[in-house]
């Protein structure tokens, strides 16, 4: 086999992959221009006072699950600053050891220490449960919850 024979092999190959790649570039520039929709309610409250009353406790509910889920991104935040910032001093001790230490032996290359804390967190309060569990307790109340998507970009028209 000769050197021309692995570069048609290697043409070849490289050929087919940027084939994919750009298949999966263009599938997902189409998907990114896509309409995009979001869900309205409109909440109609139930015809009696007990049900009135019954729908304030839902509000009530859904504020302390908001503050929960809130309380879970800050910590979640705060978890991510820190991992941040012992990667960022593992680097620093990294770059400040010597390229060799003496010993009696001679020269050692010193170890150096593994930075990665773990994987970045994506941390934002997510009130979708929020949402559910005081839409089905509105509902329970005598209340309806009327939902319709609703197109916010490339509507199309």
């Amino acid at each position: 086999m000769g050197t021309g024979d692995c570069d048609i092999h290697i043409n070849g190959y490289t050929r087919l992959m940027t084939k994919y790649i750009l298949t999966g570039l263009i599938a997902l520039m189409l998907f990114a221009c896509g309409p995009q929709f979001k869900t309205e309610r409109t909440y109609i409250p139930p015809e009696t006072i007990e049900g009135r009353t019954c729908v304030a406790t839902c509000a009530t509910a859904q504020q302390v699950c908001r503050g929960r889920a809130d309380d879970e991104d800050r910590f979640c935040r705060a978890q991510e600053r820190e991992r941040k910032d012992d990667e960022r001093a593992c680097r620093a001790r990294n770059a400040a050891l010597p390229d060799l230490i003496q010993t009696a032996n001679g020269p050692v290359k010193p170890k150096k220490e593994n930075c990665f804390k773990g994987t970045k967190q994506f941390c934002r309060a997510d009130y979708r449960e929020c949402t559910r569990d005081h839409d089905a307790c509105y509902q329970r109340c005598g209340g309806q919850v009327v939902m319709r998507k609703v197109c916010v970009a490339n509507c199309g028209g």
